[in-house]
C-alpha cells in the first residue's frame, strides 16, 4: 500500500471511509504478477457496447490475473473492502483485506478446476490461455443482491485439455474436459460492478452450452 498510504489515512481522518477506498486511481499497489497480458478479444468489438466492454476487461483481468482490476470491478469484493474501512481504522487491516482478496482470485488449484451443481469460481472459466467470443446481452437476474443492468453471454474455449475444468456430461457420468462453455456476467446498475450469480464464483453457466468436443477447432 505505498501509494495509498498517505490517502487512506485522510479518508479515515474524515469519517468517509468506505465511500473513498478507491478515491485515487489507486490506492493499493497490484501484486507483482498483476501485469496485463493481452488478450483474445478484440477491443473494437468490445468497446461497441458499455455494458459487452465492462464484461470483456472483467473476463481479461481475471485471464491475467490482474488483481487490481477485479477488486475493483467485483460487486462483493468491493462490498468487502468497503465494510473493512468503516470497521477499522488501521492501514494493517485494509492491506489484509486486500491481501485475502488477492490470493483468493489468484488461487487456481486443481481441486476447484471443477464445475459443480453450486457453480465454480470464474478463474477457472477465464483461464490462461481460453479464448472469448461474445455473444448475447440481456437483462440479466432479478434475484441478485443487487439490482441489474444487464447481463453479457460470453463463449469461453479452452485450448488445452489437460487443463481444462472438469464437469459431468451427464447425470451420474465420468468427469470430462470441457471444450468450451457459454457463461453470463451480471453487471449492476450502479457502478457496473459484476454481481455474485453462483454459490462458487459470479457466474451463470449455460448448462446446456456445455461442449466437450476436442475434435473441432472451435469446441461446437
Amino acid at each position: 500500500m505505498r501509494n495509498g498510504s498517505l490517502l487512506f489515512v485522510a479518508v479515515v481522518a474524515t469519517g468517509v471511509g468506505a465511500g473513498l477506498w478507491f478515491g485515487s486511481t489507486r490506492l493499493f499497489d497490484p501484486p507483482v504478477n498483476a501485469e496485463k497480458t493481452g488478450s483474445n478479444t478484440e477491443d473494437t468489438a468490445a468497446t461497441e457496447d458499455p455494458d459487452v466492454a465492462v464484461a470483456v476487461r472483467y473476463a481479461r483481468a481475471v485471464q491475467d490475473g490482474f488483481c487490481e482490476e477485479i477488486v475493483r470491478r467485483t460487486a462483493w469484493m468491493d462490498d468487502r473492502m468497503h465494510r473493512v474501512a468503516l470497521e477499522s481504522s488501521g492501514e494493517d487491516a485494509m492491506e489484509s483485506a486486500w491481501d485475502g482478496l488477492c490470493g483468493k482470485a489468484l488461487d487456481r488449484s486443481v481441486e476447484g478446476n471443477v464445475l459443480l451443481p453450486e457453480g465454480i469460481e470464474d478463474w477457472y472459466i477465464f483461464a490462461p490461455g481460453a479464448s472469448f467470443e461474445v455473444t448475447g446481452i440481456d437483462d440479466g437476474r432479478d434475484d441478485l443482491d443487487r439490482a441489474v443492468a444487464k447481463r453479457v453471454w460470453i463463449r469461453v474455449t479452452f485450448s488445452r485439455q489437460q487443463t481444462a475444468p472438469l464437469a459431468r456430461a451427464e447425470d451420474g457420468g465420468e468427469m470430462m474436459a470441457i471444450r468450451a462453455v457459454t457463461v453470463g456476467i451480471n453487471l449492476s446498475r450502479e457502478g457496473r460492478l459484476v454481481v455474485k450469480a453462483g454459490v462458487l464464483g459470479n457466474l451463470d453457466i449455460d448448462m446446456s452450452s456445455l461442449s466437450f468436443d476436442w475434435s473441432s477447432e472451435r469446441g461446437g
